[in-house]
Formats: structure tokens, C-alpha cells, sequence
């Protein structure tokens, strides 16, 4: 089978997928991501592949579920087109600051534990009006703003 052919466990066909190195490789620049509906981006053996920064998750327009814990990332960005996302866990990373979750409004699980947030935006959570479970341990929390 041609890397590029899909297949029953390829992202497009199966809703969920387990992204690995190997597979970011194979997938062409027309493999229709659109209907992943989970991705888990779990961290490999060689630490030296951590992800910093988050990016080309816009054409994931379906996507429910994103799960990248155990990573580098420091900063919250390029998550506005997730309009579909009800649960993020971005534990165990460096993020600093909240933000950049605003148009997440069905969000209804948020785990950012284990990052090194000082301040909680209270106008932030005011419009997550379908958050139900949220994850904040283990951070610098100095003030609610």
C-alpha cells in the first residue's frame, strides 16, 4: 500500500488516530484530517522530539478531543478554528499564560495542570460556559483577573 493510500486505521477513515512520527511523514497534503474526531500527540521514547509550539491543527474542523500533555509548549495559539472541541488536556507542559481558548465554547473538559500559569483570566471563563471539569493543579497561580 502506497504511504499516501488510505486505509482502514488512516486518521480520515478511523475518527480517532495516534499520531506517531512515522505517520506525520506519510500523510501527503491531500489526506483529508477533517473528520478526526480525537488526537492524541502522546510524547515518543526520544525526548528531543517534544513539541514546542502548536501548529496546522486548522483543517481538524471535526475534532472533539486533542490531548498533548508531556510536552515544551509555552504558549496557547492557533486553536480558534477548533470550534467542535469539548475536551483539551495540555497538562505537563510550560505554558505561561491562558489565552487563546476564547472561541472554544464548547469546551467542557480543560486540563492545563502541571504548566507554570500565574494568572487565571476570569472574563476566560466566563465565556467556557460549558466547561465542567477543569484541571489546574500544580501551576504558579498568583491572581485571578
Amino acid at each position: 500500500m502506497s504511504p499516501t493510500s488510505p486505509s482502514p486505521t488512516s486518521p480520515s477513515k478511523a475518527g480517532v488516530a495516534y499520531i506517531s512520527e512515522n505517520l506525520i511523514k506519510r500523510l501527503s497534503k491531500e489526506e483529508n484530517l477533517a473528520n478526526i474526531k480525537s488526537l492524541n500527540l502522546a510524547l515518543g521514547k526520544d525526548l528531543n522530539k517534544k513539541f514546542r509550539y502548536l501548529e496546522n491543527l486548522d483543517n481538524l474542523k471535526n475534532l472533539s478531543a486533542l490531548h498533548i500533555s508531556n510536552h515544551m509548549i509555552e504558549k496557547i495559539e492557533k486553536l480558534d478554528k477548533l470550534t467542535q472541541l469539548r475536551e483539551l488536556n495540555l497538562s505537563r507542559n510550560s505554558i505561561t499564560k491562558l489565552e487563546g481558548l476564547e472561541s472554544l465554547v464548547h469546551l467542557q473538559v480543560l486540563n492545563i495542570s502541571r504548566n507554570q500559569i500565574q494568572t487565571l483570566p476570569a472574563p476566560l471563563m466566563k465565556k467556557l460556559r460549558e466547561l465542567r471539569v477543569f484541571h489546574f493543579a500544580y501551576n504558579s497561580l498568583e491572581s485571578v483577573s
